[in-house]
């Protein structure tokens, strides 16, 4: 959840695009990589983002190419696709309130979401505390709602689209209806962690 290594820590387009990315490429299959790029520009990603979180994905192998795994190895016309590790990410990792606490250290937050890591883990002067590590994962899906609601705001009215066209082609969901990712989150997360 974090493309550019805190270099913008409040822009959901630092947040999600990683998320979008990885669920643009499972609902298309794959596409060139010209393609990818024109599609979440035309959107209003930046450039810099979407080279940030594809550099990312390719590094740790959450998507592959038919040329390499490097951005610079890629061509226009390279074929960027969702790998094993892409479906793994979406239908299992990022539902796992295991892996959201760790999550929730690494994505950039405003302090209102923080939750300090001396109260949730153990250290010589504090005990540590499971409560406070799933608050922790609490406070986190409240920060991508709220940045999916900017999302919302930002890309789909911002261009005039169909919501649900949107979700269908750059989200997560079942049975090729997307759903919003904290929608996702909230409905599977939270009862485990309650």
């Amino acid at each position: 959840f974090n493309a550019s290594s805190s270099r913008a820590p409040n822009d959901f387009r630092n947040t999600l695009t990683i998320p979008r990315i990885l669920c643009l490429l499972r609902i298309a299959g794959g596409m060139p990589y010209r393609v990818m790029m024109e599609r979440l520009l035309s959107l209003g990603y930046q450039e810099s983002y979407v080279s940030d979180s594809l550099k990312k994905c390719l590094h740790y192998g959450i998507v592959s190419t038919n040329h390499g795994n490097k951005i610079e190895h890629l061509s226009p016309e390279t074929i960027v696709s969702a790998s094993c590790a892409t479906k793994a990410y979406l239908d299992g990792l990022i539902l796992e309130p295991s892996y959201l606490q760790y999550i929730c250290e690494d994505t950039p937050m405003p302090e209102e979401y923080c939750v300090s890591i001396g109260e949730k883990y153990q250290t010589e002067e504090t005990p540590g505390s499971k409560t406070k590590r799933f608050e922790g994962v609490e406070q986190l899906l409240r920060f991508i709602e709220k940045e999916e609601e900017i999302e919302r705001k930002e890309v789909v009215e911002k261009n005039r689209l169909d919501e649900q066209a949107f979700l269908n082609e750059m989200s997560v969901g079942k049975q090729g209806r997307g759903v919003w990712i904290n929608d996702l989150m909230k409905r599977e997360v939270l009862p485990r962690i309650s």
